[in-house]
Parts: C-alpha cells; structure tokens; sequence
C-alpha cells in the first residue's frame, strides 16, 4: 500500500473518530504505536473534543496512556465540557492512570466550567484511592464551585455547586 494511502486509512473518521481513537480507548497498544509510527495525528479530536489520550485515560488503558504521553500528546487537552485526561481518569477511578499523569504534570487543579475539579469528581463518585493520590500530591481540597465564587446566595445554588470536595465525599459516604 502506497504511503498515501496508507495515511488516508489511517485519518478515515467514522462516526468522527479515527483507527488511533478506537485503538486508543480499547487499549490497543501495539496498534496505537502501529499508526503514530505511520504519522497518524495524536491530538485528532471527536465530535465532543475528545483525543486518544482522553479515551485511553477514561478507560483506563495505561500502556496506551504511557505511549501517547511518549509521544507528545497534550496531556492537558480538554473536551467541550472542559474535562481532561486527568478528570475523567479521577472520576472513573483509574488510579495507575491517574498516578501516571500526575507524575507527568498534569494540572491537578484544572477547573472545568461549572468550577469542579478532578478531586471534586472523584469525591463524587466515591473513588478514594484516588482523592487519596490527589490530596497526597497537593490538589485543592477548598475549591469551590465558580457560582460560589461569584457572589451567587447559599440558597439559590443546587446541592453541588458551592459544595468542597469533602462535603461531596461525605454526602456519598
């Protein structure tokens, strides 16, 4: 197969994904070397602004995390709500995810557009192995909500927004 074509197999976007997204999110790993090797575009995004390293985090697929990370992926790319690897590997409890982009300086702090942060959502979700990890490596344990921040009365927020990540934990046992 001509290098030309080659490539155009590779970028072929299904449902706006490409071979690296899929290979990325199932853990692929020798595929996903496979292709960047082949010049596929690391930081292509889906529909909902989506790259291999935010699928491989989400889905806990860290060789393929580490390879990605290897290979120059931004590791503090975001999605259209604001999520990055971090948050969604945090919120699924992906804790070796999670430690391997916390050791390559992912922000541990990053605030999405309703002001949660990846602790917030671990909190949330009940995964305290890994607010353990981010609490251990400094994340913001008082960080609240952006609608707290703006002056915004107790009584007109919903139950989250203004809420710390400890209350969150607390309120899901």
């Amino acid at each position: 197969m001509a290098r030309d074509q080659r490539m155009k197999y590779i970028e072929h976007k299904i449902n706006s994904t490409t071979p690296l997204f899929v290979a990325s999110s199932q853990g692929q790993t020798e595929v996903v070397k496979f292709l960047i090797l082949n010049k596929a575009n690391i930081e292509e995004k889906d529909n909902y602004g989506r790259s291999p390293l935010f699928m491989a985090a989400q889905q806990g697929q860290l060789e393929v995390v580490k390879h990605l990370i290897l290979s120059k992926a931004n590791i503090e790319t975001q999605d259209d709500d604001g999520f990055t690897p971090l948050f969604v590997a945090s919120e699924q409890g992906k804790v070796e995810v999670v430690k391997h982009l916390v050791l390559n300086k992912a922000n541990i702090n990053v605030v999405k557009k309703d002001g949660f942060t990846p602790l917030f959502s671990a909190a949330q979700n009940g995964q305290l192995e890994v607010v353990k990890h981010l609490v251990l490596n400094k994340a913001n344990i008082n960080l609240r909500s952006k609608l707290s921040q703006k002056g915004t009365q107790q009584k007109d927020l919903s139950f989250w927004n203004g809420s710390t990540p400890l209350l969150i934990a607390c309120y899901n046992g």
